[in-house]
């Protein structure tokens, strides 16, 4: 007889203490960063409230998707490889659903989609494209396609700057 496939609820916890995910770099580098992100990233990709940038509050989960774009940003040798580390850590804090407030997701998507550490393949996952996909979905889900919902939520120019963010990105590049 089979038994139900029911998950192990201590399974997300030991990938956690395993890879150390949800671990972040030094204060002072994540100061470095996201003064990084805020300075020279911000105005591409502008989803992260200042609110959001030097709390202690905010999700290991939302600091290592500004860590990452914050680094880029920084002209520093070992910034794609620390990139690429922290890119790693967020899929994993991702996966185990360690952040459960769509509108921080919707954020983190969006930071996700200013990297590509892999060459376009047809089937890989680590594109921009994917995190633009996931995030669209999102948004339909959290309802902010609909002008009503920003009536019922707060931080409403954020959400509407994450909504343009999405859906521009979506936007088909056209040649002429």
């Amino acid at each position: 007889m089979l038994e139900s496939s029911v998950p192990d609820s201590h399974i997300p916890s030991d990938i956690l203490n395993t890879t150390r995910a949800a671990n972040l770099p030094r204060p002072a580098l994540c100061r470095a960063w996201t003064d990084a992100y805020r300075t020279h990233a911000f105005h591409h990709c502008p989803v992260i409230e200042q609110k959001d940038l030097y709390t202690s509050s905010s999700s290991s989960l939302l600091q290592l998707s500004i860590c990452i774009v914050g680094n880029l940003k920084r002209h520093d040798l070992s910034g794609p490889k620390l990139a690429q580390e922290f890119y790693e850590k967020v899929k994993v804090l991702i996966a185990v659903n360690y952040e459960q407030d769509s509108i921080q997701l919707l954020k983190i998507f969006c930071l996700m989609s200013c990297w590509s550490g892999k060459p376009s393949n047809p089937i890989c996952l680590d594109l921009p494209e994917h995190w633009i996909g996931i995030a669209a979905r999102l948004i339909l889900q959290v309802g902010l396609h609909q002008e009503s919902a920003y009536t019922k939520l707060a931080d409403t120019r954020c959400l509407r700057r994450i909504f343009w963010f999405i859906h521009v990105s979506r936007l088909p590049v056209t040649s002429r």
